[in-house]
């Protein structure tokens, strides 16, 4: 019996047994040919557990749509105390193991954003929901980093060294160990899953449901969490403002798989994202931008992450 028949067999007993469904996401992302065959019987246990069970059908569906997508379901939202009593809430992302860059087929593609590679983070962490807003900025460092005013619109001028030291401050709040995503969490994080050229899908309509970019901004930053989250429930990943990463931008190597990596540091680090001045193509959950330390000129946040622990 292979693995992910087990824990079919395990949720059959127990459908409200949560890491279950979660382990069984990761073996049917890892089963290869074995795959189909246990999400036949998936599909029909689900079926039949609809019937019997209508006050299950919530979990159920959303594992119909972990069939359809990739994702898993998302897991739990905690809310960080900031100063002056405000929040942050972050959304826990598990380890796993996903398809990071652009596939070959994809006609908007740059050659940075290849070969498409696995990517295995052994680590789970807690990630804004959300990217830094202007109140929770102005909560833990007590100035400003904006250029279009309003305490839910994202921090849009923020260089990646004031990232830093709001992440240093807010560790020194907290007592936790916060820091900004690398390439690779982001990535992760952002597809929550999926293989799509965006989160929500691979067309513009698709990316207009989840994101505010050139085409419909009107090249102001808009209040975060307003757009389609993604399926571990984050939201404004794609558009609104360039979001920095902790490491440099590194060469995809040879396609194999690679496990927690991290690009060497330099004098440039990693945006992700695209803004609200871009359009479709550099919003793509694959495409990478690079910029330098000091840089704040442009649609620039960040989203904070805390390692388990």
């Amino acid at each position: 019996m292979t693995a992910a028949s087990e824990l079919l067999s395990a949720i059959e007993q127990d459908p409200g047994d949560d890491l279950a469904w979660l382990a069984l996401a990761d073996c049917l992302e890892e089963s290869g040919r074995d795959r189909e065959a246990e999400l036949v019987r998936l599909r029909e246990w689900l079926r039949f557990a609809d019937l019997l069970h209508p006050e299950r059908r919530s979990k159920e569906r959303r594992l119909q749509a972990l069939i359809a997508e990739g994702a898993r379901p998302p897991g739990p939202v905690t809310a960080l105390p900031l100063p002056h009593g405000s929040t942050m809430r972050l959304a826990l992302v598990p380890p796993g193991t996903f398809w990071m860059g652009s596939p070959e087929g994809d006609p908007d593609r740059y050659d940075d954003e290849v070969p498409r590679h696995r990517v295995r983070l052994t680590n789970g962490f807690w990630v804004g929901v959300c990217p830094v807003t202007q109140s929770q900025w102005h909560a833990v460092t007590g100035v400003r980093a904006s250029n279009y005013s309003g305490e839910e619109r994202p921090v849009d001028q923020a260089s990646w060294r004031e990232c830093q030291r709001f992440c240093e401050r807010l560790a020194d709040f907290t007592g936790r160990s916060v820091r900004l995503p690398t390439e690779a969490e982001w990535e992760y994080a952002c597809r929550a899953g999926t293989t799509s050229r965006f989160y929500s899908g691979d067309d513009e309509q698709s990316l207009a449901a989840a994101a505010w970019y050139q085409q419909n901004s009107n090249g102001e930053p808009r209040p975060v969490g307003k757009k389609l989250p993604n399926a571990w429930g984050l939201h404004d990943l794609l558009g609104g403002v360039w979001e920095w990463c902790s490491d440099s931008q590194r060469d995809y190597g040879d396609g194999r798989l690679v496990v927690d990596p991290v690009g060497e540091e330099g004098g440039l680090r990693v945006v992700r994202g695209g803004s609200i001045r871009n359009d479709p193509r550099a919003t793509r959950c694959g495409h990478r931008g690079i910029d330098s330390l000091d840089s704040h000129l442009g649609p620039l946040g960040c989203r904070v992450v805390i390692d388990l622990g």
